[in-house]
């Protein structure tokens, strides 16, 4: 009976690979291969065992016998699932990390990765003991006070992980990005598991926790589409009130006149005791620094000599 049982078994689980191989050439995604990577972990000593467990139910036996033997399948069947979910998560983090161009993204991948199975096999050793018999609850108690220890003593290493993780899901930035935090900025040259390098305009690296950004405002240049410049000018008081009607146009006539910009707005915005603020709006429309300055230079050049022309005095 008990090579029947085994027979059978062997039979649905070349079957059911097969069907799913059959399945992997008519797909693109990668989950059927997972599906028989995970089937591939029942051998044939499960299969001889549940055989001769499922035998013993026609078998007039004692009962601490079937006990046993059920408390065996229960630590067996168990077992096979810990394996089958571990095969599931680490061809996910695997195919994620060949995915990631970037080392460090790879190693916080693998910590996530070594975190996670620490998880699955914890919970999966309570769950087995408990099917045996076992009070956890003063195991589950010791291991919280453990815990709480360890993480009072890893703090500050805990927190820059959980930060270099929301980091990398949240992705505010990556290598190579232009960004600022706090009273530094620079380029991103590499995002570790505890600090985040940085090259700042004057040519220094900059290492920065990760918890110390996870908690700050970054300001992502990179991801900037386009550039809003608002100035003032400061004309006396005496200024001609034709010449102030005629400044809005002579500006915007300028900035339209000027490359890679979006004209906003002029306006006389002001008065300010014995002089006018004049507030002038445009948009650049180029997202690098160095070309923001250019567009930038051109239109105050442009608009000094506007002004000398115009015959009006600036303070």
């Amino acid at each position: 009976m008990p090579g029947l049982w085994l027979l059978i078994f062997r039979a649905l689980q070349y079957l059911l690979v097969r069907w799913i191989k059959g399945l992997t050439k008519r797909t693109v995604t990668e989950i059927d291969d997972v599906f028989i990577r995970v089937i591939e972990t029942i051998k044939p000593p499960f299969y001889l065992y549940l055989a001769f467990y499922l035998s013993l139910h026609g078998l007039r036996v004692d009962a601490f016998i079937h006990s046993i033997a059920r408390g065996v399948l229960v630590v067996w069947v168990a077992w096979q699932i810990i394996l089958a979910l571990q095969v599931a998560i680490d061809s996910v983090f695997l195919r994620r990390i060949k995915r990631e161009v970037h080392g460090s993204h790879k190693s916080i991948l693998e910590v996530l990765r070594g975190v996670v199975r620490f998880v699955l096999w914890s919970v999966g050793i309570l769950f087995i003991l408990s099917n045996l018999g076992v009070n956890i609850s003063s195991l589950i108690a010791g291991l919280g006070i453990s815990g709480i220890a360890i993480a009072l003593a890893t703090q500050n290493i805990l927190t820059d992980l959980f930060s270099s993780l929301v980091i990398y899901f949240d992705q505010p930035f990556e290598a190579g990005d232009f960004i600022e935090v706090g009273d530094d900025m620079g380029t991103v040259l590499k995002i570790g598991i505890k600090t985040t390098r940085i090259r700042s305009l004057r040519g220094e690296e900059l290492i920065i926790p990760n918890k110390d950004i996870a908690a700050a405002r970054v300001k992502n240049f990179k991801r900037l589409l386009e550039r809003r410049v608002e100035f003032a000018l400061f004309l006396p008081y005496e200024t001609s009130s034709e010449k102030l009607t005629a400044l809005p146009g002579i500006v915007k006539g300028l900035v339209e006149a000027t490359p890679h910009t979006r004209f906003e707005r002029a306006h006389v915005h002001a008065i300010e005791g014995d002089k006018l603020r004049f507030t002038i709006v445009y948009v650049v429309l180029k997202r690098e620094f160095k070309d923001y300055m250019d567009v930038h230079q051109a239109v105050l050049l442009g608009l000094k000599k506007a002004l000398d022309t115009a015959r009006i005095e600036v303070i």
